[in-house]
């Protein structure tokens, strides 16, 4: 080993396993974390009707569109950590933290502006004024909070990338057990209602953001040190990372739009099985960006050959869970759709449609690990592609072909998601294997000192 990368985080060249695994736990939990608040917050503003929840839901998910690409986007700081630390070259490491918090501080500023401006807009989209009314009043209020939480998704990324996938954890933990109490003091007993409900999300993210900062400050934040290059660096890693989370979202958003005129049993059915293999999934997309942590560390020590190491300790993990969840969807789908809900029609639909998740499930988890190792090593616009080209080609051409014209509903769509992720993971899986990301500039260009 050299001096460099004894001097760096990399340090795992001999037990990529235990690395994996101790990177993909925390990170699991965390998201996991996240997923609970949400949960919380939905049972809460349940309870204050039925117009309110539609405003929430609307208000929320339009406050996530606005943020999709920055969280795409701040993938790139942890490729840029990563491959920094993997080459010993703190400085630069604290140089992409820099960039990143500048990054997150102006998007988070913009964010604010942009989401007053849709919540004008949402009023004619509900469906009725009062719900229409809640939406805009959550999301102006929630996009006060837009800076943190960029500045928490890219302190987070910054973490991971050097190896540190605890402090992101322990912040994440801080901020729902905040968020969970400050949400049902301002909700009821203050009886702020719905704005009750994002206030308390916008501080349990300061909170956050402030655990993570704090941490981060004392590991060292460049700002001088910032170049062209950096910039540069960003640029060629975050835009098609943060493009592609921007319309692969709406190619979905697309799918659930055209599922809808079937009825409401067919979208109730989509929702639910959606949510369910959403939360499943929670432990796959950890190992994916725990991987793409390693990628990036390992083409920054120059440990090219580790990578595929790195790729199939990956997909055996992941294969192995996929595989279990998908056995468990197959073989309970009859009792969980029956527990999902009391509904005849939509229990039908989710018993289809589970066994089809099973299916999506493993393919899914191929295509990101697949994914998040090709981005780790810098390799991000062919992923990205491919992403965007088979999300559209996938699941909303297939929805219309199957679902409307051959008359398979729902079902056609969900297939189409099983042809796009068999699709993506081939071909990026063969890329990974034939060493095809060697062509693509893969490393971090230390840029001239201050």
């Amino acid at each position: 080993m050299t001096p460099a990368t004894q001097d760096s985080g990399f340090t795992w060249e001999q037990r990529p396993w235990r690395e994996l695994v101790r990177l993909a736990v925390p990170t699991a939990l965390s998201s996991l974390s996240y997923s609970l608040m949400t949960l919380m917050d939905t049972l809460f503003v349940s309870r204050l009707g039925a117009d309110s929840l539609a405003g929430v839901a609307l208000g929320g998910t339009a406050s996530f569109v606005l943020l999709s690409f920055w969280f795409g986007a701040f993938r790139a700081t942890k490729t840029l950590v990563a491959q920094a630390r993997g080459a010993g070259r703190e400085h630069d490491a604290s140089t992409q933290a820099g960039l990143g918090v500048l990054t997150a501080l102006l998007a988070g500023v913009a964010s604010i502006l942009l989401g007053h401006g849709v919540a004008s807009l949402l009023p004619r989209l509900s469906g009725s004024v009062e719900a229409g009314q809640h939406a805009a009043q959550y999301l102006r209020t929630v996009s006060f909070g837009a800076p943190m939480v960029l500045l928490t998704v890219a302190l987070g990324e910054v973490r991971l990338g050097s190896g540190d996938a605890v402090t992101p954890l322990r912040a994440a933990f801080v901020g729902n057990a905040l968020n969970l109490i400050l949400a049902w003091l301002l909700i009821f007993r203050a009886g702020l209602g719905v704005t009750g409900a994002a206030l308390a999300t916008v501080i349990a993210n300061t909170v956050e953001t402030a655990w993570l900062a704090r941490v981060q400050a004392r590991a060292g934040l460049a700002f001088r040190a910032l170049r062209r290059e950096h910039f540069s660096q960003f640029l060629r890693l975050g835009l098609p990372s943060g493009v592609q989370a921007l319309l692969e979202l709406g190619a979905y958003g697309l799918m659930a739009a055209m599922i809808a005129p079937l009825g409401a049993a067919p979208l109730a059915a989509h929702q639910l099985v959606s949510q369910l293999l959403r939360f499943l999934g929670l432990p796959v997309i950890a190992i994916a960006e725990s991987a793409a942590v390693m990628a990036g560390q390992a083409v920054g020590a120059g440990r090219l050959a580790l990578v595929r190491r790195v790729t199939s300790r990956a997909f055996a993990l992941t294969g192995t869970i996929t595989l279990g969840v998908a056995l468990t969807l197959a073989l309970g789908s009859s009792a969980l759709a029956a527990a999902a809900s009391n509904d005849v029609p939509v229990r039908e639909l989710a018993f289809q449609l589970l066994w089809l998740g099973a299916a999506v499930q493993v393919a899914g988890g191929a295509n990101a690990v697949a994914t998040g190792v090709l981005r780790g090593t810098g390799d991000a616009t062919v992923p990205a592609l491919s992403g965007i080209v088979t999300a559209w080609l996938g699941a909303p051409l297939l929805m219309w072909l199957l679902g409307y014209r051959l008359g398979w509903g729902v079902a056609g769509g969900w297939l189409g998601l099983l042809i796009e992720n068999v699709a993506c993971a081939s071909f990026l899986g063969f890329r990974l294997w034939s060493g095809g990301w060697r062509r693509a500039p893969t490393r971090v260009t230390s840029a001239p000192a201050a």
